[in-house]
């Protein structure tokens, strides 16, 4: 226990010249601690515990491991932790059977609410990560909306017209459109829809972004519908929850494995209080058109 006394010494000692070690760094000196307490009893040649020296090195290099995690929001392209995240990307596998065609009595601002939010996996507050699909499209983007995400939020938007998402057409049109709602809108029929909007500290690049129509953006144009459901709701809590956090996913679905514009996407929010909790279903169509979902973003008149 005398050569355990020496290396506390050495830890009390390290830690006078590293006062940049964060509280983070102290639960694995703790393990590491508890690991060397075990290798008392271990007296082969090459213990640590004849060699202190060697798990004194260990452990600073430990430290200063943790020590230089950044303070930047970042983005990942693979999981942290996977457990029940669903496999299928299909409509047909992800909606229930009523519910996977957009019927405008249901849905008629392009979103459905259906249930509770479900998570796959915990990540860090302001966290993103964008999960590729087989092609290298985004297919699955999961956040921990908190302050720094909504700081970001506020910075100029990127200009995206030069960011072509899977699916685009060679040429956006100008169509008229009259929604469930009784709004007439006259306009681009292809948008570049965020899958996690900027005003959440969505980046402005392809990865973050769908071959959305402008239904499944904003709605019926009043931005109160589509995608805009959510992030509406997501900002508002935000907004008088400064240092509180919502969960937010995005993944893209397909009505066949052939196409490459999704037919409909699963938004999951929930906020850190429980006060929201969904599970919504926003669809990529447009009122009176009917879209080839396999093509880059040809339509026509619905007969």
């Amino acid at each position: 226990m005398q050569t355990l006394c020496k290396i506390k010494e050495e830890i009390v000692k390290n830690k006078k010249h590293n006062h940049g070690i964060k509280l983070m760094a102290i639960v694995p000196v703790l393990i590491l601690l508890i690991i060397a307490s075990f290798k008392v009893f271990n007296t082969g040649p090459n213990s640590e515990f004849k060699h202190p020296e060697k798990f004194i090195k260990n452990i600073e290099r430990h430290l200063t491991k943790n020590d230089a995690k950044t303070d930047i929001p970042k983005s990942d392209e693979t999981e942290p932790k996977t457990s029940a995240k669903p496999s299928s990307n299909l409509v047909s596998d992800r909606i229930p059977a009523g519910l996977q065609t957009w019927d405008p009595a249901k849905a008629p601002n392009m979103y459905y609410v259906y249930g509770k939010s479900s998570f796959p996996y915990e990540i860090e507050t302001d966290d993103v990560f964008y999960q590729k699909d087989d092609t290298g499209y985004t297919q699955f983007v999961y956040a921990k909306i908190g302050p720094k995400l909504m700081k970001k939020a506020r910075s100029k938007r990127a200009d995206i017209s030069d960011e072509y998402p899977r699916g685009w057409p060679e040429k956006n049109q100008v169509v008229t459109v009259q929604f469930p709602t009784g709004i007439n809108y006259k306009g681009w029929f292809w948008n570049r829809s965020h899958m996690l909007a900027h005003s959440l500290g969505g980046d402005d690049d392809v990865r973050n972004l769908t071959t959305g129509t402008r239904a499944q953006n904003v709605g019926d144009n009043k931005y109160s519908g589509g995608m805009q459901y959510t992030e509406n709701l997501a900002r508002q809590f935000m907004k008088f929850h400064k240092n509180a956090y919502v969960l937010y996913s995005v993944e893209n679905l397909y009505k066949n494995n052939s196409d490459i514009i999704p037919y409909a996407s699963e938004v999951n929010i929930k906020s850190s209080d429980g006060s929201i909790d969904e599970k919504v279903f926003v669809y990529n169509v447009m009122p009176g058109y009917e879209i080839d979902y396999s093509s880059n973003g040809l339509f026509k008149p619905m007969q």
